[in-house]
């Protein structure tokens, strides 16, 4: 149908169809306006973009700690991508640098910014330093050692050594763990609304064994843990797992264990 546009004063004379035609648009207009359309973007699951802010060029499957975000011009950007800045790996000093990583997944050259895994499977070369471990950490320079923590999770390896290729799993944020001794006066008891602070010395494993083991430097890492629990009592030589929540450190009394 074919409507027209009219002068001012002139008589208009409309035939069912089109007056109907002309109530059926006006309402699915209406209808638009009330309907919120999710724009499709290009954003791929469990992958980011990550900027190298090293000094130095970083191969392929290390990980960078995730930094601050990098904020384009457009704000919807992230609609789209995420992007993040990375830094070297610190996890003895940072405990959000213990979970907060992505894996490489192109090399980067310094300033370079390139694709990155958070979350989601991936074949990953590991220092393996037990078969039975189900687990891998991050550190200083950025490779993976094999552990009973960390944010990676290994789902299949064959056997020990230097750059293994292990079938991986990718937890994000959820798999920061860390090993913390128990002091001589223990672990004080707190509540989920009052948590009570302990300072507490990080063991970390043994560079070639693996094994927990106290770190040479008692003052420089030592760090406050919140409990929300009951109390834990010292023991000798115990050591408890513990969980990286929004930066804090609390003991996961679910995976307490002599070790």
């Amino acid at each position: 149908m074919n409507f027209q546009k009219v002068s001012p004063g002139q008589e208009i004379v409309f035939r069912a169809n089109e007056w109907n035609a002309m109530l059926g648009a006006g309402a699915a207009w209406l209808n638009g306006l009330l309907t919120v359309n999710a724009k499709v973007g290009r954003r791929r699951e469990g992958i980011i973009q990550i900027k190298n802010g090293t000094a130095n060029a970083i191969p392929p499957y290390r990980a960078l700690a995730l930094d601050e975000p990098l904020l384009g011009q457009d704000v919807d950007a992230f609609q789209d991508e995420f992007a993040f800045n990375g830094v070297t790996p610190d996890p003895e000093n940072e405990p959000t640098h213990r979970s907060r990583v992505a894996i490489l997944l192109a090399p980067a050259a310094a300033g370079d910014i390139v694709p990155a895994l958070i979350r989601g499977q991936i074949v990953l070369p590991i220092r393996v330093y037990d078969v039975a471990h189900n687990r891998a950490r991050v550190i200083a320079d950025g490779t993976l050692q094999s552990c009973t923590f960390g944010p990676v999770r290994i789902l299949g390896v064959q056997e020990t050594g230097e750059n293994k290729l292990c079938l991986c799993d990718v937890d994000g944020f959820d798999g920061g763990h860390t090993l913390i001794k128990v002091p001589s006066g223990g672990i004080t008891a707190g509540t989920y609304a009052a948590p009570e602070e302990t300072l507490c010395r990080i063991a970390w494993p043994h560079a070639d064994t693996g094994a927990a083991t106290d770190h040479p430097s008692e003052t420089d890492h030592r760090v406050n843990v919140f409990n929300y629990g009951p109390e834990i009592a010292h023991s000798d030589g115990k050591y408890i797992h513990a969980r990286i929540m929004a930066g804090r450190i609390i003991p996961d009394i679910e995976y307490c264990s002599e070790d």
